[in-house]
């Protein structure tokens, strides 16, 4: 695990909108590191919030750490990776082990996979033991970080030995969340790590204390198979404890024992599956209209299940076949936005692929209202990506919807806003300043607003005064270094295999007549579980329920 690719990959959450960036500081630590080191920082800082949608009423809140204490963290971690990777490797149950190949810097594989493993290895099992632990990331003691990897024992006699890793990652995990020892961020790579050793260590003593015990378990998820039920029952009380040695709790809600073998799969995703999409401009408008009625119905009969969500990647990859079907389309994810608002990342996304065919005039009379809302309720995902809209699509905003933006408080939706007002979409005069002004001085360079603060003096924006910034050497280095975290140029990755053509209608073998396809690209398979990678369960979340 390298350093470089802990800040270029594995340091914002994937879940903000693409403009924010880690790479430039990546690229140039490795030529700041010397300047950067010699400024000595006591004091801890906090990170940058920002509340993410999930179905229903449930909220996650993802934390962007100050690089300040963050870029330490990460350092400590890849000098010590490969006694990391021990600790990681010691347990008999984990699917969820970081590797170092893929889009992140630590990359376990989906959930999918582990259910897949799960189902397929528990058939000379007749019970099966779920469970989970509750709030993992917000409810781990920093310092059993140092129990795992020492011992508590020795952890304990060696409390104020600086050298150990232990209470090195304790420490600079502490840096990052102002010195609090209760939680980790959610949303940098580092944290999954630092879960991964914990939860490692507690998959050792469920396999010293139940020699013969089967299971898997995908970060703080677990499975375990037994004979009878009876054999479930104990397991469980002896997992309670171990788990309570790290000062955690099990999940009571989502603890069960059932029967093997199950259903792995709910009946609403065998239905949105299997519905088939034809070939032809027609029925193609036709089958749409079809398939998002079917999902919207279901949707609503299951709130809490990610219906919508699994729709929308089931028409990810559909070549679309006449402009009325475009517009078709472009309706029914506005109509699903509104409806799911966790989706809109993968509709922007469908929205900018087919950018050419859609109409400006359409997203105008939803996207007003749905920021003015989300905007009122401290929303921040669904107003940062429903700004990015604005923004992609270089829509003016009106006075009305401007005016409500002023009550804005997440800092990454306000660059968004103060990007929109560079760019003349915001008119200076029809949105009050003064509240965001008020946040910005020395002192935020270390608090929730420290890419606010920073990036308004990269970027020359919001204020005439950037004399703040000198006060904190670290964070001047990195500007006149021309470090920034945003790239308004930057834009995500669109859906490119919608452009190929589709394949040839299918003929019955025995009729000869033609059957119903769903369009797919070439390179793409779903198997039977591939839904679980569309709307896995977040294991390392911190719930708000409003």
């Amino acid at each position: 695990m390298t350093l470089e690719d802990l800040l270029s990959k594995g340091y914002f959450p994937v879940e903000i909108p693409p403009p924010f960036h880690t790479s430039e500081l990546s690229s140039k630590y490795k030529s700041l590191k010397s300047k950067l080191t010699a400024l000595k920082i006591k004091e801890s800082s906090r990170c940058a919030n920002f509340s993410i949608a999930k179905v229903g009423l449930v909220r996650k809140l993802l934390k962007i750490p100050n690089p300040i204490h963050q870029v330490k963290l990460s350092e400590i971690i890849s000098d010590n990776w490969n006694d990391i990777e021990i600790i990681h490797k010691e347990s008999k149950f984990s699917l969820s082990r970081p590797l170092d190949k893929g889009l992140r810097a630590a990359n376990p594989i989906s959930f999918g996979e582990f259910l897949k493993t799960c189902y397929l290895q528990s058939f000379p099992y007749s019970f099966e033991l779920k469970t989970d632990i509750s709030k993992f990331y917000p409810s781990i003691y920093t310092h059993s970080i140092a129990w795992a990897i020492h011992t508590k024992a020795i952890a304990k006699k060696s409390r104020t030995d600086k050298t150990i890793l232990g209470n090195k990652i304790d420490q600079a995990v502490q840096q990052t969340m102002h010195g609090q020892t209760i939680g980790i961020p959610i949303g940098p790579d580092t944290s999954l790590i630092i879960a991964e050793i914990i939860a490692s260590k507690i998959d050792t003593l469920i396999k010293k204390q139940i020699p013969k015990v089967k299971g898997y378990r995908y970060i703080d998820d677990m499975y375990f198979f037994f004979h009878t039920y009876a054999e479930a029952e104990k397991g469980l009380i002896k997992i309670q404890q171990i788990i309570k040695e790290f000062e955690l709790q099990i999940n009571a809600d989502k603890t069960i024992i059932r029967p093997i073998p199950h259903g792995i799969e709910p009946d609403w995703v065998i239905q949105l599956r299997k519905f088939e999409i034809r070939e032809t401009a027609r029925t193609q408008y036709n089958d749409l209209i079809s398939f998002f009625s079917l999902a919207f119905d279901l949707a609503l009969k299951l709130p809490n299940e990610y219906v919508l969500s699994y729709c929308i990647s089931r028409i990810q990859h559909l070549k679309i076949l006449a402009d009325k079907n475009y517009i078709l389309l472009e309706t029914m994810l506005l109509k699903t936005m509104v409806a799911e608002p966790s989706t809109i990342k993968e509709i922007v996304r469908l929205l900018l692929t087919y950018k050419d065919k859609m109409s400006i005039s359409y997203i105008e009379k939803v996207i007003f209202d749905f920021i003015e809302f989300n905007c009122l309720r401290g929303n921040d995902y669904e107003l940062a990506w429903a700004l990015w809209i604005i923004k992609s699509f270089n829509i003016k905003v009106p006075k009305k919807t401007a005016s409500t933006l002023s009550a804005c408080v997440d800092p990454i939706s306000t660059l968004i806003i103060l990007d929109l007002l560079d760019k003349k979409l915001i008119k200076k005069h029809e949105i009050d300043l003064s509240e965001w002004k008020s946040k910005i001085d020395e002192n935020s360079l270390l608090d929730e607003n420290w890419l606010l603060a920073y990036e308004c003096a990269a970027k020359g924006w919001l204020l005439d005064d950037f004399s703040y910034i000198d006060k904190v050497p670290y964070f001047k280095t990195l500007k006149d270094n021309k470090v920034s975290f945003y790239d308004s140029n930057r834009q995500m990755e669109l859906i490119l295999d919608v452009t190929t053509e589709t394949s040839p209608t299918l003929a019955s073998h025995k009729s000869g007549k033609s059957i119903k396809k769903i369009v797919k690209p070439a390179t793409e398979t779903y198997s039977t579980f591939d839904f679980e990678n569309f709307f896995t369960e977040d294991k390392d979340e911190n719930e708000e329920i409003f």
